[in-house]
């Protein structure tokens, strides 16, 4: 599994590409990104929590990773979680 490690000083940087030249390639660019499958991890010192992922790429590649979440993003990403939920099921009902 590639994974890009982050420093605690390094979190605001970008983080740098496992392979230069596959970063610059124009292949390479990310097409989208879902859930692992894998249960998240949650780190109590620093409230962080890591949602496992795999980044597809338009060349057909995937990465695997953690999407790292601040306590006041997990709250966002929770409620907006439940707002998909509440709009797919509005969705089936009403056909």
């Amino acid at each position: 599994m590639d994974r890009t490690e982050l420093t605690p000083r390094a979190r605001n940087e970008h983080a740098q590409a496992p392979d230069a030249t596959a970063a610059t390639s124009t292949s390479r660019f990310v097409q989208h990104v879902t859930p692992a499958g894998r249960d998240v991890r949650y780190d109590a010192a620093s409230g962080e929590v890591a949602l496992p992922v795999s980044v597809h790429f338009r060349d057909g590649s995937t990465v695997r990773t953690d999407l790292l979440l601040e306590p006041s993003q997990v709250l966002v990403f929770g409620m907006q979680v439940e707002r998909a939920i509440q709009l797919r099921e509005k969705a089936r009902g009403a056909t």
